[in-house]
């Protein structure tokens, strides 16, 4: 465990000095989330809810959506697929750790730095614009960070089976990019799931995306009882153990392509 805190750590370090990057992609997070409030609020204008969703309840989805496509953004297996286009793989697959480990233990530190920097910045646009869903008790918040973070994990371990594409492949950007879009759209980054027909619904309850962004939401701007949260945190971890199994199963069919000339 420790080697693995160790990679958290020096990705903290390492993400802490791109300050110019992370000012820039805040103030995207932030136009995007206020260019989604003010849409949704001409929509409001001449109607009092949209599905199940009142004004308030929208706006904290869109402030809370736009938080968690950024967790969910390409991380570990982004980082794989970059291992292995730069050759630095060969060194990796000697050392005594679990790759997959290595890679999520990295993701980790990065997340940390930042959901610490984007998701406050975040969290106070969400107390302006919908402070009304925000206000939620202490309880919810913890129930839903928990979701999150288990949903969020089984995002990167999909992730981790797509970088793995890159043994095969010269070039893996094409291919972020289709993830990116199957992710916000299955995930309800988009539009809530609720607003789409039913069999896109039934389509996305069988992915792992919806269990990470979508759910978690609903179930925190709709106030449900604790029933509702452990059945998606049972989602959750099945999907979990399901992305573990895979990555780990793929990666080590993957890395025996690997051939290294030379001494």
């Amino acid at each position: 465990m420790r080697r693995y805190l160790a990679f958290t750590r020096v990705a903290v370090t390492s993400d802490l000095r791109y300050r110019g990057a992370y000012w820039a992609g805040l103030l995207g997070v932030i136009l995007r989330v206020l260019m989604l409030y003010y849409l949704w609020q001409a929509v409001f204008d001449h109607r009092p809810s949209v599905g199940s969703y009142d004004f308030q309840q929208m706006a904290g989805y869109v402030v809370l959506s736009s938080l968690i496509l950024q967790y969910n953004s390409f991380g570990a297996g982004r980082q794989l697929s970059l291992m292995v286009a730069r050759g630095d793989i060969a060194v990796e697959m000697v050392r005594p750790y679990s790759l997959v480990g290595r890679l999520l233990a990295q993701d980790v530190g990065i997340k940390i730095v930042e959901l610490t920097k984007s998701g406050l910045a975040l969290l106070a646009v969400g107390l302006v614009l919908a402070d009304e869903t925000f206000a939620a008790g202490i309880a919810t918040w913890l129930l839903f960070i928990a979701a999150v973070l288990i949903g969020g994990t089984a995002i990167q371990l999909v992730d981790i089976v797509i970088g793995s594409v890159a043994f095969w492949t010269n070039n893996t950007w094409g291919l972020w990019l289709v993830r990116n879009s199957v992710v916000a759209l299955f995930s309800g980054a988009l539009l809530p799931l609720s607003f789409f027909p039913g069999w896109f619904q039934s389509l996305s309850s069988w992915l792992p995306f919806s269990v990470s962004l979508y759910v978690p939401i609903d179930l925190f701007i709709s106030e449900v009882d604790l029933a509702e949260w452990l059945s998606l945190f049972a989602r959750g971890v099945i999907w979990l153990a399901a992305g573990a199994l895979a990555a780990v199963f793929v990666v080590n069919r993957a890395v025996q392509r690997v051939e290294v000339f030379g001494g």
